[in-house]
């Protein structure tokens, strides 16, 4: 008679084990469904923000290289992706770079050529300069970058 009692209580004890695994799946299952819900959503913001920023490029400038490039998206995306997985913690704003020496002021002499220099953008006179294998470029405003090429 103890067995049957031992294996009753067992079997009770089996159940209601079951029934709080069912309650934790259906748990785990609608935490899942959101964090890829929050995983899409924040996938979608990543594409739309690069599109955004494709669209301000200006047409003759030539997009970084492949690696640069890919390595830029897939970076946002793998890190939009990590912080979904934690609905619980929120993610810190990206840090800013810090913050670049101010470049040098000068007034650039005019030159014959410094018309159709100046007329053209920071991002067209950038990728001249780098052609012309001119130093420190990047950190150069426009008058600086017409004298540099002038």
């Amino acid at each position: 008679m103890g067995k049957k009692k031992t294996i009753k209580r067992l079997e009770k004890e089996v159940d209601r084990l079951k029934a709080e695994l069912d309650k934790t799946e259906t748990s785990a299952k609608k935490k899942l469904k959101k964090v890829e819900k929050n995983a899409a959503a924040l996938q979608d913001r990543v594409v739309e923000l690069i599109k955004q920023r494709d669209a301000k490029r200006v047409p003759d400038e030539k997009p970084s290289s492949a690696a640069g490039g890919s390595t830029s998206a897939t970076t946002s995306s793998t890190r939009a992706a990590s912080s979904s997985t934690s609905t619980a913690r929120k993610t810190a704003p990206a840090k800013k770079s810090p913050a670049k020496k101010a470049p040098q002021k000068s007034t650039p002499q005019k030159a014959a050529g410094t018309s159709v220099t100046a007329s053209k953008t920071v991002v067209q006179l950038r990728s001249e300069a780098k052609a012309k294998g001119i130093k420190g470029y990047s950190t150069m405003n426009k008058a600086q970058l017409v004298h540099a090429l002038s």
